[in-house]
């Protein structure tokens, strides 16, 4: 088991967003609903509207996605009423949660909650989903302890301005294939992305913390180097090896 503990210092710059990050995203959540799949990809619309904050009289209205296939919404103060019946509609068909599945990548990878505007501004997305979404691995040439590999630079993870702002820690567990010297890690367990929504339909604190502390985890674990060969002797490239990583964000 490995263990990091972190505490709520950070730079007040916003870290960029990895090129990765998208992947990341849609593979945990076709994750959860894997047994809907299409094999080809089924593609769904939605109209967003910006994070508004006004100052006089205080008010922040926060982002906001729904369904929009036949481009009808087109006037921001319309999203409430759309989103809290979106919020309300049971999830009863494969189409039904694939489409709230895609309603969540949408959510975060379009989420404007940190830069809020005056006026909101709408725009469209498109988001498609399928089988192609999680992508096939290889199997291990052999799976081994973390004992067995010898880390060549130090494993630190360093968690942005945006996973201690929505994030209260987390616990990981992931499966790292060995390269030449760098692991490619994966989690194991499907994040838990029930009730993704707040009461206002937006995407939930909770959810936006775990996409931000998932995304540092893997970012730094993808920086980490390691020695070319097993501790004993063997070559390390192919080999899996398994971790466990506890994220604590506390006071210093």
């Amino acid at each position: 088991m490995l263990t990091v503990a972190l505490f709520s210092v950070a730079s007040g710059s916003v870290a960029a967003t990895p090129a990765n990050f998208a992947a990341i995203v849609r593979e945990e959540t076709a994750r959860v609903v894997v047994a809907d799949l299409p094999s080809e990809p089924r593609r769904f619309r939605f109209k967003c509207r910006t994070a508004v904050f006004k100052a006089n009289p205080r008010f922040y209205a926060p982002p906001l996605c729904v369904p929009d296939a036949a481009d009808k919404v087109n006037d921001p103060a319309q999203l409430d009423a759309v989103a809290a019946a979106e919020l309300a509609r049971p999830l009863v068909t494969a189409e039904d949660r694939l489409r709230r599945t895609a309603w969540l990548r949408v959510a975060v990878l379009n989420d404007t909650s940190d830069l809020p505007t005056a006026k909101a501004r709408l725009f469209t997305v498109e988001e498609s989903i399928s089988v192609a979404d999680i992508p096939a691995r290889l199997e291990p040439r052999a799976t081994v302890k973390m004992s067995d590999v010898t880390l060549t630079a130090p494993l630190r993870i360093t968690l942005s301005p945006r996973t201690l702002r929505h994030g209260d820690g987390a616990h990981f567990r992931f499966a790292c294939r060995v390269g030449s010297d760098v692991l490619d890690c994966r989690s194991v367990d499907p994040l838990d992305l029930s009730n993704p929504q707040d009461v206002d339909g937006d995407l939930s604190s909770r959810v936006r913390g775990l996409f931000f502390t998932l995304r540092d985890a893997q970012e730094g674990l993808a920086a980490a180097r390691v020695a070319p060969r097993l501790t004993n002797g063997e070559s390390a490239e192919g080999v899996d090896v398994m971790l466990g990583v506890n994220l604590t964000i506390g006071e210093q």
